[in-house]
């Protein structure tokens, strides 16, 4: 079930980056493959954004058209031989929103999804700084380092909170010392040489 900060995070999102009439592609990531506590055997775990693509009923309501997708990382036998999955259609859109889970960035490729965005599309990706192994992961850096690779500017990171800020600032010293209070936003858009690319391929269509 899509938690309500996410869903809030998606419709400002779609607000501030699209108008009404344009297009959005919602990412919703697979559940990966995590080892159970109580067997050897890897079972499949929703991760934190689980129930993105339900939001796609509000963006329908802001006046968006919306489509949603579920990519997963290759296998092996595709890494080997170069093959990813079929991303959705030659379609242009001016938002694609992503949620890009740290424990699990196997299946974030925007080299295909960078030639989906219109010349002035969007490529939002909301990600979160999480701890593994007793060390803290910020995806931050991978993320802006393989959007540059496929041609795309990085333009903002905004503080997604998951609880008013009033609660925030106001709230009892807690036991846990890291309590996850907020997400990132990261913001890309096309690079002058790629919008250029996407402009003269939509006059030759």
């Amino acid at each position: 079930m899509l938690a309500n900060w996410l869903l809030t995070a998606v419709a400002k999102t779609v607000t501030t980056y699209t108008q009404p009439g344009q297009r959005v592609l919602l990412l919703h990531p697979a559940p990966y493959l995590a080892l159970s506590v109580t067997s050897v055997r890897s079972q499949p775990q929703l991760g934190p954004y689980a129930g993105l693509h339900e939001a796609g009923w509000t963006v329908v309501r802001l006046g968006r058209g919306v489509q949603t997708h579920t990519p997963v990382a290759p296998s092996a036998e595709q890494r080997d031989v170069g093959l990813v999955e079929s991303e959705p259609g030659p379609d242009r859109y001016d938002l694609v929103l992503a949620a890009a889970d740290p424990i699990a960035l196997g299946w974030f490729r925007p080299s295909g999804w960078a030639d989906m965005l219109t010349p002035a599309g969007t490529l939002a990706v909301i990600t979160r700084g999480a701890r593994s192994g007793g060390r803290f992961i910020d995806p931050a850096e991978r993320l802006v380092r393989a959007a540059h690779d496929a041609g795309l500017r990085y333009r903002d990171r905004i503080a997604l909170l998951r609880v008013p800020l009033r609660e925030v600032l106001h709230a009892p010293p807690v036991s846990a010392p890291h309590r996850q209070v907020h997400d990132d936003l990261l913001v890309f858009g096309r690079s002058v040489g790629s919008a250029r690319k996407a402009e003269s391929e939509g006059v030759s269509r």
